[in-house]
């Protein structure tokens, strides 16, 4: 869209803004993502999570999921798109909680209520919406970063030290947080979403008077 590029990326030849967007319709997915950077040490632990019959091992970023109701393994929130079915959805009910939690008659409930808003946990104890319909607190799949072993995620960063010199010194700003599904079974599958994310920011920090 018609912007001006500015120069927030590795190299000149890939500059990247957020007065770029891209056309609406080619638009394929957006992420909300909370960093809390620091110049310190962030570290993240993966838990257990029991379900009421399923446990996941090594989670770091729990969202409501249905496991343990009707084992369809969809994310609370999922509208079902294509090419999955059989996520809960009011036009498959057939009759009260048949064949969901969240089904109130044929063709009826509460299911459709949740599109689009997945419920980030975590323990599946807070996962009771549509009467339990998605009652397993889980990520994607267990672990970090497609290594479903990792237990642990650690980063330390750099501080840029004394600034009172007015020169520009080096400094690493880091950063873990949780990514939620898109719903875009696409990008979940390929990226394991969701799950943990990291980042480390390099840059120089300089004080002007």
């Amino acid at each position: 869209m018609p912007c001006t590029p500015a120069d927030s990326a590795l190299s000149p030849s890939y500059p990247t803004t957020h007065d770029c967007p891209p056309p609406a319709n080619l638009d394929l997915v957006g992420l909300g993502l909370a960093f809390a950077l620091t110049t310190g040490t962030t570290t993240a632990t993966g838990q257990t999570l029991n379900g009421p019959v399923t446990a996941q091992p090594r989670v770091f970023c729990g969202f409501c999921r249905d496991i343990d109701a009707a084992g369809t393994t969809c994310f609370e929130g999922d509208p079902d798109s294509p090419p999955v079915i059989g996520c809960p959805k009011n036009s498959a009910c057939t009759a009260n909680l048949m064949p969901f939690n969240c089904c109130t008659g044929n063709g009826t409930g509460t299911c459709d209520s949740f599109f689009g808003m997945p419920k980030s946990c975590t323990a599946s104890s807070q996962c009771t919406d549509g009467n339990g319909t998605w009652p397993n607190c889980q990520q994607h799949n267990a672990g970090a970063f497609g290594f479903n072993t990792a237990k642990t995620i650690s980063e330390t960063g750099s501080p840029a030290g004394d600034l009172t010199d007015g020169l520009g010194h080096a400094s690493v700003l880091v950063s873990d947080f949780c990514i939620g599904p898109t719903f875009n079974h696409f990008f979940d599958q390929t990226d394991d979403m969701p799950g943990p994310g990291a980042v480390s920011l390099p840059g120089t920090v300089q004080l002007f008077p």
